[in-house]
């Protein structure tokens, strides 16, 4: 007890979730999600357009490649689920850099449903 007779509790770190919120009764998030706060009693879903593939983060990694690309689902556990969205009309085309973009299929672009590249009419 501290000094007012309260009892001192330690929450829980960033990246770890307690039934209670007190580091006594702590664990990790499991991939594909996180928790940036202390103190939390559970972990968030890493959202569309993001993963993470280790345990105990407090953040989700946004997808990069290819270059705006997203997930189909929220609480993805590896870079390989980023991809264009095809049902948005996206297409993967390659960039000026030597990776992927994801880029609205159009004139002279046409998508692959199965997630690959983009044929350029």
């Amino acid at each position: 007890a501290n000094a007012s007779g309260a009892s001192e509790c330690a929450s829980c770190a960033r990246g770890r979730f307690g039934a209670t919120a007190q580091a006594s009764g702590c664990e990790v998030c499991d991939k594909g999600r996180a928790q940036g706060q202390a103190g939390s009693t559970s972990c968030d879903l890493c959202g569309f357009g993001s993963y993470q593939n280790e345990t105990g983060k407090s953040s989700c990694v946004s997808c990069t490649a290819p270059a705006n690309s997203t997930t189909a689902l929220p609480g993805q556990t590896d870079k390989d689920s980023c991809m264009c969205d095809h049902r948005d009309g996206q297409c993967r085309v390659p960039d000026e850099a030597g990776g992927e973009r994801c880029v609205p299929c159009g004139a002279g672009i046409t998508g692959d449903p199965s997630g690959g590249g983009a044929l350029l009419l």
